[in-house]
């Protein structure tokens, strides 16, 4: 089965649990994520699912594009990570969980004065 077979049952799947819009930025990501792929692989074949090295590329890649945020890389991996499950990738699964603890949380709520007892200036 392709990996392509995957994320349409995968998305087909959970389609009535999800918004449109959810399903949409799944899509999104899983298709940026296999274009990735079959750049990387030398076979060029979209048949195995990722190894555990390629997810950790993949990561990497992430990383050092510059244009995420640590939660758009978390949110990115998140979905991976369901994916994989579905597909029942049980390793790779786990080793994204790994990558996700890894990368730490931005605080995007930044507290007001009268939260935190300071004053402001």
């Amino acid at each position: 089965m392709s990996i392509q077979k995957v994320i349409n049952d995968y998305l087909h799947h959970i389609s009535e649990a999800k918004q449109p819009s959810t399903i949409k930025r799944y899509r999104y990501d899983l298709v940026q994520f296999t274009e990735w792929l079959q750049k990387t692989r030398k076979d060029d074949k979209m048949i195995k699912l990722p190894t555990q090295e390629e997810i950790s590329s993949y990561y990497l890649y992430l990383k050092g594009v510059g244009t995420y945020s640590p939660n758009t890389i978390r949110r990115i991996l998140s979905v991976l990570r369901f994916w994989l499950q579905y597909a029942g990738d049980t390793d790779g699964s786990n080793h994204i969980g790994t990558l996700i603890k890894k990368t730490k949380l931005i605080d995007t709520i930044t507290p007001l004065p009268f939260f935190t007892g300071k004053k402001s200036s």
